[in-house]
């Protein structure tokens, strides 16, 4: 699941009331090591972008890029990948300054044939481990 930092009181509460088994819980954090993750942070950042162009190129001057988006940790804002380019939209005014992250997501599905062999071995390692890891939750 998408959980960052802000979601651990009302998670640690559902457990607490019994409504949520912590066994049946998988926070895309655990698989990426840190606290605040978004299922898109399994891709690169490059990867994730280059979905975001595809999806908006009608609304972007040029491709996005890593230099283009606000920092992350240097200056204590959001690492999540989805945030930050919210954050760009909005500073900009790109559609709007609305950013909906699931075009990118559409835009993968219409394109993955030909991205497909594009996924660098840190994303496929990513994404193996969280296939793993629900495997042994469904088992």
């Amino acid at each position: 699941m998408d959980a960052s930092t802000r979601d651990t009181s009302a998670l640690n509460r559902l457990r607490e009331s019994g409504r949520l088994a912590s066994a049946n819980l998988l926070r895309i954090g655990d698989i990426l090591g840190r606290p605040d993750a978004d299922i898109e942070d399994i891709f690169e950042p490059e990867t994730n972008l280059q979905m975001v162009s595809i999806a908006y190129a009608h609304d972007l001057p040029a491709p996005l890029t890593t230099s283009q988006l606000p920092t992350t940790q240097l200056s204590g804002q959001d690492p999540r990948i989805r945030r930050r380019v919210e954050r760009h939209f909005a500073e900009h005014r790109i559609a709007g300054g609305r950013f909906n992250h699931f075009r990118p997501a559409a835009a993968m599905l219409r394109t993955q044939s030909s991205i497909g062999g594009q996924f660098g071995d840190a994303t496929l390692a990513r994404a193996e481990l969280l296939m793993l890891r629900l495997n042994m939750l469904l088992s």
